[in-house]
């Protein structure tokens, strides 16, 4: 039975916990406002399948489990990043990471796919005046430095 003069909450039947220690800011907060008089930084905070790059200093993050789209960063422009639960979306069942990147960081995305086509439509005057598939526009001017937006979880 719990001590009737611990403090409880103003529904009467939680018990309200009392840190012993003194507050300590969380991580986030500490690595995006290192200095409270000031904004924070400006950050983009992006979701995904961590992995390495072939650059180095270099990270990607995947944005699907067929691990054919990517973002790819410079480590040195991270301000943070925390694991997020299997149990969470977009990932189910898989560890994902939340990163929250410089807002000025140049960020290169990548699409790539394959596609099956029969060799004799690789032949002759068409092959040279007509791709088989018309570069995306948005791909077209080389690597996107505007990062999207991915909505956090609620």
């Amino acid at each position: 039975m719990a001590n009737e003069h611990e403090p409880r909450s103003p529904e009467g039947e939680d018990v309200i916990v009392v840190p012993t220690q003194a507050l300590v800011p969380d991580q986030l907060v500490d690595n995006l406002v290192p200095d409270p008089s000031q904004p924070p930084t400006p950050s983009v905070s992006l979701l995904g399948l961590l992995g390495r790059s072939a650059k180095e200093g270099y990270w990607r993050l995947y944005f699907s489990s067929k691990l054919n789209r990517y973002a790819e960063f410079k480590e040195e422009d991270v301000l943070h990043s925390v694991k997020v639960p299997r149990a969470l979306p977009p990932f189910l069942g898989m560890e994902a990471t939340r990163v929250w990147i410089r807002a000025e960081a140049e960020i290169e995305y990548t699409r790539t796919e394959s596609r099956r086509v029969q060799a004799k439509s690789l032949q002759g005057d068409l092959a040279t005046l007509q791709p088989i598939d018309p570069p995306d526009p948005v791909l077209r001017s080389g690597p996107i430095v505007v990062p999207t937006f991915i909505p956090e979880p609620i």
